[in-house]
């Protein structure tokens, strides 16, 4: 059983990890080390530690740039992740606007998902952007590559 102490350091842990922008457990047992005195650095694991540090094959650079918002957008998809999320949530797919840089990021729960996802952002745009400004998507770029 834990004690009060020992329930208290693991808050103030995760309070300082948190604080200081998601160091390494490593850099803040050095910052304080009384602590770390009953535990190992692998008894804390950050979701979000893990998932900033996840790695996707990246499109190939470009010098081509688009002169209107939304007439070519790149997609993306990315999973399943290695660390759980809440919500049962496992992939994620980014839509990027060439022109304006603009990401929308969504949460899936499955990867087939992807084409539902897909149609949302579809009609935001159509909906939401298109009758201020009448732009279309006219080309999308999709990742194919298979990455392991």
């Amino acid at each position: 059983m834990m004690g009060k102490n020992q329930s208290a350091n693991i808050a103030e842990i995760w309070l300082w990890h948190k604080r200081l922008g998601h160091p390494s457990f490593g850099y803040i047992r050095r910052l304080f080390p009384s602590l770390f005195a009953n535990y190992k650095l692998s008894d804390f694991i950050c979701e979000t530690c893990a998932m900033a540090k996840s790695h996707r094959a990246i499109f190939p650079l470009s010098s081509n740039k688009v002169a209107s918002p939304f007439s070519l957008v790149h997609s993306d998809v990315w999973g399943p992740s290695p660390v759980f999320i809440a919500n049962g949530m496992k992939w994620f797919v980014t839509f990027v606007d060439d022109c304006t840089r603009m990401t929308w990021v969504y949460l899936l729960k499955h990867k087939s998902d992807v084409c539902i996802v897909f149609r949302l952002f579809y009609q935001m745009i159509l909906l939401s952007l298109t009758g201020l400004f009448r732009w279309y998507v006219q080309i999308m770029e999709v990742n194919t590559s298979r990455e392991s």
